[in-house]
């Protein structure tokens, strides 16, 4: 056996007596799948799910600590910009379309002269003499209004751009545009509509908590040649709860970036009970933002660091192989149709404590039929 994989395992067992002393067990274990069961959640099945979500029995201590992280994201508002989006507007725009297209089985540079025509004359308006890329997409924004989303021209050419801007900034600072622009969004009068999609709206934190344990019981127990795998989804299913604390809108591509650097530790003599504090950095499209973590998941995050060689990345596992470990946790319980695909990504929205149906919106993606690419 992999000894850090052995030191994961008893990581893991030292958590489930800490919880196993904790709570009261003069009941039936949590079974998500019981079609009869209340909906309002006791108390011992708040502290056993919330326990496996912020892996941490005094995990009301986190709880408070998301809500300051919330807070203290409110001086976003007013950022310090990154420079890619300081830069002039007029430079982005006059680029915006001289791109390679594919044309058949012939490649070459296109510089779409006719649509761009097009959409430079009656679309929207062009940037001003020396004003930022930033500040011209928030005066875009401004311009939105029945009369202007009313027009087919206007509405395509501000998508056609917003996009042609998403792929020229880095990803790590495209969410200073989305809190403009959503990406998947829909005009309603002057208002811009942040649509989500399905995957993407949050389980209740029974089922959570019970993927969590699912995951964790594979690493213990199951196949020898899974167990990396489930100890490694198990870590980024961690990954995403956390970074679900902090409201800001991420990527799973972007939190497969996550590295050991990301994590911290420092003394805080201040603190009786804690007197430690561990951090990691997630990474987010505001970029990385410091999130503090329970000991247990820190050290869990730590051990497998080890296994990381040089010029890897964190998870030895590949994404396809996370996500296929993450179903089988999943699919453990038959889905009902309304509950619909549960993902990473579903994990990157705080679980709520509604029960019985996970609620969804039929929201039908932008159309992206004027992307330049």
């Amino acid at each position: 056996m992999n000894p850090d994989l052995f030191q994961l395992k008893e990581l893991i067992l030292l958590f489930r007596n800490q919880l196993a002393d904790r709570i009261p067990w003069t009941h039936e274990g949590i079974n998500p799948s019981l079609e009869k069961r209340p909906k309002t959640l006791q108390q011992w099945e708040k502290d056993e799910a919330y326990s496996w979500i912020f892996l941490e029995t005094n995990y009301l201590f986190f709880w408070g600590l998301s809500d300051e992280s919330n807070r203290s994201q409110l001086s976003l508002a007013y950022p310090n910009y990154p420079e890619c989006l300081l830069q002039p507007a007029e430079s982005v725009y006059s680029k915006w379309g001289m791109q390679e297209k594919k044309i058949g089985d012939y490649r070459g540079i296109t510089s779409l002269i006719k649509e761009i025509y097009k959409y430079k004359r009656y679309g929207i308006p062009p940037p001003e003499t020396k004003e930022s890329l930033i500040v011209y997409v928030k005066r875009l924004k401004r311009l939105v209004s029945e009369e202007t989303i009313s027009k087919k021209i206007w509405k395509e050419s501000l998508g056609c751009f917003l996009e042609f801007v998403r792929i020229s900034i880095p990803q790590e600072h495209l969410g200073f545009i989305d809190v403009i622009f959503p990406e998947d969004r829909a005009f309603h009068s002057d208002s811009i509509i942040r649509l989500i999609r399905k995957e993407k709206f949050p389980t209740n934190i029974i089922f959570t908590a019970q993927i969590l344990k699912n995951l964790s019981e594979e690493m213990l127990w199951g196949d020898v040649r899974s167990q990396l795998a489930a100890a490694e989804s198990l870590a980024f299913s961690w990954l995403c709860l956390t970074s679900a604390r902090l409201q800001l809108p991420t990527t799973i591509k972007l939190l497969r970036t996550f590295d050991c650097a990301s994590l911290t530790k420092e003394k805080c003599p201040e603190r009786k009970a804690l007197p430690e504090r561990y951090t990691l950095k997630i990474p987010t499209q505001f970029g990385s933002i410091p999130v503090e973590i329970s000991k247990l998941l820190f050290n869990y995050l730590c051990i497998l660091a080890k296994n990381i060689q040089t010029n890897c990345s964190f998870f030895c596992s590949s994404q396809r192989s996370l996500e296929r470990t993450f179903d089988r946790a999943v699919n453990q319980r038959p889905l009902r149709t309304e509950e619909g695909e549960i993902t990473f990504t579903t994990l990157t929205s705080w679980p709520n404590e509604v029960m019985h149906y996970r609620t969804q919106i039929n929201n039908a993606r932008y159309s992206k039929r004027n992307t330049l690419s």
